[in-house]
């Protein structure tokens, strides 16, 4: 599949309308009246309900092409920038920035997408999921901009900024005592109760094929890359990504990189299947997934080269070695690939081109402040 191909789409594929939410309640119908003049110039007129792409069975080049042209203008190309620090003589380090994109993470690409594909039954129903915090202002976002309401459930020892932000979209936030998992039993007890539309964190082809478009950019940007490092929590977006970049260049290598408290998908690698861990508490919080979806797993079992894990003091040391070295902010799940990586984890070839996903930079500023501190004290 060529990254500049694009598959031909009906009107209902593209995003919908963007719609402002004020004025909705949970899981109830509405929309804006203004929605002709919130409406940018390359999104459709008269979105339409889309099930082939809204709830793909599974991944394909044409549900990556619908992708890429739904979040055309939408989600922010996000620039691959050189990380001097980390380069030498035998290989060139970049840096995917998806700390810039709206939203402050990748996220928002598979929520938008999937939700641009049933614009009229999420208008009527609303929308529910589960998030430590980057997934749920993704969906937020995309629910403000689509005219839905949005009924969120986060674990309530998410990062307060991260909590702000959601609520800052229009959603509204139901904080959870426990981990994700409880988060997201919550979110669909709710989602059956009410009959609002769940919008998945990463277990779902639509959001996998939304993250997927991470691989378009960056391949775009640096064409003869021979390694991607990518974290890893549920698995959604090293999913997209090595499902993208294998179709651009077959030969390209994709490691993923979880915190060693938390490493559900290099568990689940090993025992052949996905499995529940023991999620301790790490400064990766956006990648503090107990179990690995199942739809990822496949993915990253058959186009990944390997998880490796990375211990808390790794990922500070990397988030000190962003801010300082390639003044770039990065949350603990975006620092993961510079700890994987000078950490010596990564596998490469002399000459190599390897590109890091910082994934995020929702970071607390406080916790920011503290690494610095310590590490240069």
């Amino acid at each position: 599949m060529d990254r500049r191909h694009f598959v031909k789409l009906g009107a209902g594929v593209t995003a919908g309308i963007l719609l402002s939410a004020s004025g909705l309640t949970a899981c109830s119908s509405g929309g804006s009246a203004n929605q002709a003049a919130n409406q940018p110039a390359n999104q459709a007129a008269t979105p339409q309900d889309n099930e082939a792409f809204a709830n793909p069975s599974q991944m394909s080049p044409e549900l990556v092409d619908a992708a890429v042209a739904a979040l055309k203008g939408v989600a922010v190309v996000t620039p691959v920038i050189p990380f001097a620090y980390a380069s030498d003589d035998d290989k060139q380090v970049f840096l995917k920035l998806e700390s810039t994109q709206k939203t402050g993470s990748f996220k928002i690409r598979g929520a938008y997408f999937k939700m641009s594909n049933m614009v009229s039954r999420i208008k009527q129903v609303g929308v529910t999921t589960c998030s430590a915090g980057n997934h749920a202002q993704g969906v937020a976002y995309s629910a403000q901009e689509f005219g839905a309401q949005a009924t969120i459930f986060i674990p309530s020892n998410a990062p307060q900024e991260k909590i702000n932000k959601t609520k800052s979209y229009g959603a509204t936030v139901q904080l959870i005592d426990g981990n994700f998992e409880d988060a997201k039993a919550a979110a669909l007890d709710f989602a059956q109760a009410n009959g609002c539309e769940f919008i998945p964190p990463y277990d779902d082809y639509a959001i996998m094929a939304g993250q997927s478009t991470v691989a378009h950019e960056i391949m775009d940007d640096v064409p003869d890359a021979n390694v991607l490092v990518v974290p890893v929590g549920g698995g959604g977006l090293i999913s997209g990504i090595a499902y993208a970049a294998k179709n651009i260049n077959p030969n390209i290598k994709i490691f993923g990189v979880q915190a060693e408290n938390t490493p559900s998908m290099k568990a689940s690698l090993e025992a052949g299947t996905p499995v529940t861990v023991t999620a301790l508490d790490t400064l990766a919080d956006g990648i503090h997934v107990a179990r690995p979806g199942d739809k990822p797993f496949a993915e990253v079992q058959k186009l990944v080269e390997g998880v490796v894990t990375v211990t808390e003091d790794q990922i500070a040391h990397a988030i000190e070695l962003l801010a300082l070295e390639g003044k770039v902010v990065a949350e603990g799940a975006g620092a993961t690939p510079i700890a994987a990586l000078t950490a010596g984890l990564i596998p490469f070839a002399k000459g190599d081109k390897i590109v890091c996903v910082v994934s995020g930079g929702n970071v607390r500023a406080e916790t920011l402040s503290d690494i610095v501190a310590n590490l240069t004290a």
